[in-house]
């Protein structure tokens, strides 16, 4: 599991895209089985609008994570020696995994602000006439939201996790 995860972290953007896209292909073979049905336009305009106010409000989680690892960062000093440092935490903002780690977390950021601004631009586009297009992008959105969101709080615990070992 260690292993998945961290081949996942090393692209996470692309497999968030091709795992959500797998998803969603599955979700559009069922629908054009008739197994799925698409809901009328107006369900599909809430469902894009839910998902971009769901993007920006997510945007505000992770940037609050990560200004709360910058001000941890900022007040943590170098020391001679790894036995200097008073927790793991300490330690882990001067190593390579820190800079790792906020890369991450901006990377989650840029998905989530691209996928509330293409909600909208969807929204604009396809309003009329688009339900089965704003569904299947609302589907799609929603499992790269989701899997972003994942990725945010495993990294959250993984930092917060250091804070916990003596």
């Amino acid at each position: 599991m260690r292993k998945l995860l961290e081949l996942y972290l090393r692209k996470p953007v692309l497999y968030d895209i091709l795992i959500g896209g797998f998803l969603t292909g599955t979700i559009i073979t069922f629908s054009c089985a008739n197994v799925i049905k698409v809901p009328d336009e107006i369900v599909c305009l809430e469902l894009i609008s839910d998902v971009s106010n769901m993007s920006f409000t997510s945007t505000g989680f992770v940037l609050t994570i990560l200004t709360v690892l910058i001000t941890f960062k900022a007040g943590s000093r170098k020391r001679e020696n790894i036995k200097e440092y008073e927790t793991p935490l300490n330690l882990f903002f001067q190593t390579p995994l820190y800079k790792k780690t906020t890369d991450i977390l901006k990377g989650c950021i840029k998905v989530l602000i691209f996928v509330a601004l293409t909600s909208f631009l969807a929204k604009a586009l396809f309003a009329v006439n688009g339900a089965f297009y704003l569904f299947f992008y609302g589907l799609l959105c929603i499992f790269v939201l989701s899997l972003t969101l994942v990725r945010c709080v495993l990294i959250l615990g993984k930092v917060l996790g250091l804070q916990t070992v003596n």
